[in-house]
Parts: structure tokens; C-alpha cells; sequence
């Protein structure tokens, strides 16, 4: 197969079937979200789960199966747009933001891959798609984090105090176990630990530390602030996606190779090259 007969979309149809199948995932991971952030539902979060890295695993394979840059960057605009109609029920600018980052980012991840693609002599899966997938899982964080702030209304205190103590309130008994450890012979007896370290307690001294500090701030930095923390947070279980995703897209891999989905053929090259008489 020459350079040029690689560089072809050969097969529309199934271009348009991963397309269309990644953009239902975009939106069902889309509604879940939009849903969980107003319901709280387990099951939900579960579903946006699921969805998610399914959705990033097809962001691997766009960069291994699709050529034309202009379809490429086509179907991640349609996979930006419905997450945000996904949204429709709690519809904000923030949501429009995230999505724009989504898509610029995801577009430069797929961008990232087909280049390395033609610049290799052996595929890789993991050579190639763990890069995709890192890449993949920051942009769709990143939309997480945005929707995830636009939904919260920090300048009321009970919410934000609300939102601080259901991420303290599973670890109290934890906590109250280590400072009851740490109290000296006897004390126990006269103060209960959990009465020291309440997630009541716990909640109105964060919310002091931070947020009621940060709302001093103008805006602009508070959004910054905000963003980052909420980032920061998310990118500790950026690990875990990813590994997730990889061992997700390389089964589908190996079941659509085995399908007859797609070969892997040799390519000849030719190019100048600059030799001494």
C-alpha cells in the first residue's frame, strides 16, 4: 500500500457508525452528568461512569481509524455540542465553556495521535493510545470540573457547606478514630472524640479556611480559584480512568480486528534523501 492509499478514509460507513455511536455516548454521558448533578443518583453516576470510558475509548480509535482531519474535527464538534444539549434542563455558560474546552482539546489529542501514527513503522496500541487516552481524560475532566462548579452556587453558605460536608461525612468515623488515638489515657472519657472532629465541626472550619476566604476575591479569581481546586481534585483519579479506558478500547480493539473491522497492512514510503558522491 503506497503513503498516499493509507492517507484515504476507505470505508465512509463505518466512519459514519463510529461517529454515530460515540456521539449517543457523549450525550448519555451528558444527561447521566447533568442528571447526577442534580439528583445525586448512584445510578446515574454510574451510568456517566460506564459512559465515559466507552466515550474515551472511541477517542482512541478516531485516531486510529479516521484520516480526514475536517471528519475528525466534525464529530468532535458533535460530540461537544450534545453534551451541551444534554444540559438543557440546567443549561448555563458554563457548560458552553467546557464544552468548547472539550472539543479543542480532544480535537488536539486526536490531532496528537494521527501525527504519531504516520510517523511510527510498527502500531502500538499502547504506544500510541495511552498518550490518546491521557489526553482524551483531561479534556473530558476538564468539562466535568466547569459543570461541576457552574452547578454549585458558592456564595451561599449552605450549599457550599452543603457540597463540603457530603465529601467529610463518610471519613468522620475515620477520622474520629485517629484523634481518639491520639488523645491522652483517660481523656476519652470526659469528651467524645467525634464531638472534637463533627463533620459539622470539620465543615464550618474548611468552609472558614477556604471558600469564605476566597469570596473575598474579585470574580474572576474566585472562577480561577475554583477551577483549579475542583482539577486538582479530579486529576488524582486521572490514573484510574485511564487505565480503565485503555483496557476497555484495547478488548474492543482486538474484538473489531478479529471482526474484519480493520487490517493492519505494511505501507511503502519513498522520500528524498540527501547522499554524499
Amino acid at each position: 500500500m503506497t503513503n498516499q492509499e493509507a492517507e484515504v478514509d476507505r470505508s465512509l460507513v463505518k466512519i459514519i457508525a463510529l461517529g454515530v455511536v460515540s456521539v449517543a455516548l457523549a450525550f448519555l454521558f451528558g444527561y447521566a452528568l447533568s442528571g447526577f448533578l442534580v439528583a445525586g443518583s448512584f445510578r446515574l453516576l454510574i451510568t456517566a461512569v460506564v459512559a465515559a470510558i466507552f466515550f474515551l475509548a472511541l477517542s482512541i480509535f478516531q485516531s486510529f481509524f479516521i484520516k480526514s482531519g475536517s471528519i475528525a474535527a466534525l464529530i468532535i464538534l458533535l460530540e461537544s455540542s450534545v453534551m451541551v444539549a444534554a444540559f438543557y434542563k440546567n443549561f448555563s455558560f458554563w457548560i458552553v465553556l467546557g464544552a468548547l474546552f472539550l472539543f479543542l482539546l480532544l480535537l488536539g489529542g486526536y490531532r496528537w495521535g494521527s501525527k504519531e501514527l504516520k510517523n511510527i513503522f510498527k502500531v502500538h496500541f499502547f504506544h500510541v493510545g495511552r498518550p490518546i487516552a491521557a489526553r482524551a481524560s483531561t479534556a473530558l475532566l476538564v468539562f466535568v470540573t466547569i459543570a461541576y462548579l457552574g452547578s454549585l452556587n458558592f456564595s451561599d453558605p449552605s450549599a457550599a457547606k452543603g457540597m463540603i460536608k457530603g465529601m467529610i461525612q463518610p471519613m468522620e468515623p475515620l477520622i474520629a478514630r485517629i484523634v481518639g488515638q491520639l488523645l491522652p489515657p483517660g481523656a476519652g472519657m470526659l469528651i467524645k472524640p467525634n464531638q472534637l472532629v463533627s463533620a459539622e465541626l470539620m465543615t464550618d472550619f474548611i468552609y472558614q479556611a477556604t471558600i469564605a476566604k476566597i469570596l473575598l476575591l474579585p470574580k474572576l479569581f474566585q472562577n480561577l480559584i475554583l477551577l483549579g481546586i475542583g482539577l486538582l481534585s479530579l486529576k488524582s483519579f486521572a490514573f484510574i480512568v485511564n487505565y480503565l479506558v485503555l483496557f476497555a478500547a484495547y478488548i474492543l480493539y482486538q474484538i473489531l480486528k478479529a471482526a474484519g473491522f480493520f487490517y493492519i497492512s505494511l505501507e511503502s514510503r519513498s522520500k528524498e534523501v540527501i547522499i554524499l558522491k
